[in-house]
């Protein structure tokens, strides 16, 4: 955490990341974009014309889009939370996965409703457009972004019931890219979901593909089954754990204190029953620590 007040203005006030950590996109989320266009318009409605300017305070409601970064911080937070949590690992990504196909079928629900205005668009052929221009029974919100968002929520997991379908040419791109997208993010979803779903470790498929290289290999050779079995019996004696962990590069990163803490919980405790290492110190003992190394011996050795 950051609490001295040069480096908060370093890094936040004047910083442009577009990660969402900075003052200007802050300051760009919480202005009421959507707001504007009313200021003037009072009076040119009353006037009974309109402005060229119109379109571009209508275009200024795009910029709302700036508070969509924020959300750039709740993945960030959900993979610390997920590192220092490793037991719930696996509700952070469900939690990850819904937040990506609510967000991103939001957006195109947003944008499948802008472009469903022009005329013969699905806003008139659903009965949308009379009933906003009328304003005679004003057709609720949640009605209108459930529509847009059961579209883009059907088109995004490559259902497509086909009883929305876009009827202009912006339309069918737009629909396009949709579908574009949602093979993709499909493909996405369908990844981690099997992750979530089958959480393999690491350590244990390093492990099995060596033990199905060393098979092959003595295979090729065509080594008898006595051998075979000397080889695989050693190879799981070594690896009790049916593990294959690269420590050196798990540990050669950490900071010296740190490898030293870790050294002593793993070696001083067995150290500290020979006899020969008895009149050591701690710091001497820490040094012999840090050079040993785990073997398995068997008989066979």
């Amino acid at each position: 955490m950051i609490d001295d007040l040069p480096s908060l203005y370093r890094k936040y006030v004047l910083s442009w990341d577009i990660t969402g950590r900075s003052f200007i996109w802050d300051f760009m989320g919480i202005l009421p974009w959507h707001h504007i266009p009313c200021l003037t318009r009072g009076n040119r409605v009353a006037q009974g014309f309109v402005l060229a300017g119109d379109s571009f305070f209508i275009s200024l409601r795009m910029f709302r889009s700036t508070k969509m970064w924020r959300c750039w911080r709740m993945k960030q937070l959900l993979g610390v939370v997920e590192i220092t949590m490793p037991a719930l690992s696996v509700g952070f990504q469900v939690v990850r996965i819904m937040l990506t196909l609510f967000l991103s079928s939001h957006i195109i629900a947003c944008v499948w409703w802008s472009v469903g205005w022009d005329p013969g668009g699905w806003v008139e052929s659903e009965g949308f457009a009379d009933e906003f221009l009328t304003g005679n029974s004003p057709i609720d919100w949640r009605t209108t972004w459930l529509t847009s968002f059961y579209w883009a929520i059907t088109t995004v997991t490559t259902i497509g019931y086909g009883d929305i379908t876009p009827a202009t040419n912006a339309e069918r791109i737009f629909a396009l890219f949709s579908m574009i997208i949602g093979v993709n993010f499909f493909a996405w979803l369908t990844g981690n979901v099997t992750n979530v779903l089958v959480r393999r470790s690491r350590g244990g498929d390093t492990f099995k593909r060596f033990i199905t290289e060393v098979t092959e290999v003595m295979d090729l050779k065509r080594f008898p089954p006595a051998i075979k079995d000397g080889v695989l019996k050693y190879y799981a004696s070594k690896y009790p754990a049916r593990l294959i962990l690269n420590e050196a590069s798990i540990m050669g990163p950490l900071p010296k204190g740190l490898r030293k803490r870790i050294v002593k919980h793993a070696y001083l405790p067995a150290l500290e029953k020979i006899p020969l290492f008895h009149n050591l110190s701690e710091d001497t003992l820490l040094e012999v620590c840090a050079l040993m190394e785990s073997v398995v011996v068997n008989a066979h050795t």
